[in-house]
């Protein structure tokens, strides 16, 4: 015997998709990259590993270098942000079964009530305006630690740790806004 069970919300795999997504990309950028490739990293080891031939500085430069994977990670958390307003807007449930059979009349109407209360009471944009804001501040973070690591001839240890304590800094409040962002859809 079969049972067949037809998903009332069957055409909400956009807005599923979108939700799946900003999950995985905000989880990716906290814990597989802030976290753990900067936020838990002994600034002492990482001076340490600037002066001495081994895999890990290995290791470690592919990461930092122009193109690597932090930059990589910026790009993803760039685009991230650029989407996340409207990825998170319930409007876009309007647009899936069933409110999708109602005229089209009365679902520009439904998008446009709830994207106003959306804006006006989730402070989305005003968080998206303080990830923009750190995303930068990031970047320039890693732009001087990457300056003080590749810089010839090699710099003291002490300016390194610096450096990487001010990256850890700009990584820490990134890490703390990416927490502020929404897990999925918002409904106001």
């Amino acid at each position: 015997m079969t049972l067949e069970y037809e998903y009332p919300f069957a055409d909400l795999t956009l807005a599923a998709a979108n939700e799946v997504a900003i999950v995985v990309t905000k989880s990716r950028l906290r814990h597989s990259w802030l976290e753990n490739q900067i936020l838990n990293r002994d600034p002492v080891y990482v001076a340490q590993r600037h002066r001495e031939s081994s895999s890990a500085r290995d290791a470690f430069e592919e990461k930092i270098q122009p193109g690597g994977e932090f930059d990589r990670a910026l790009d993803d958390a760039r685009e991230l942000c650029a989407r996340v307003v409207d990825a998170c807007s319930p409007t876009q449930l309007v647009n899936s079964r069933p409110l999708a059979e109602l005229p089209e009349r009365t679902r520009h109407a439904i998008c446009g009530l709830l994207e106003a209360i959306y804006l006006r009471e989730c402070s989305i944009t005003e968080v998206r305006s303080q990830f923009t804001a750190a995303i930068e501040c990031f970047s320039g973070a890693l732009c001087d630690f990457s300056g003080a690591w590749y810089r010839e001839p090699l710099v003291d240890p002490v300016v390194v740790n610096v450096a990487f304590v001010r990256l850890q800094r700009a990584g820490a409040d990134l890490h703390g806004v990416l927490g502020r962002l929404p897990g999925g859809i918002i409904l106001p």
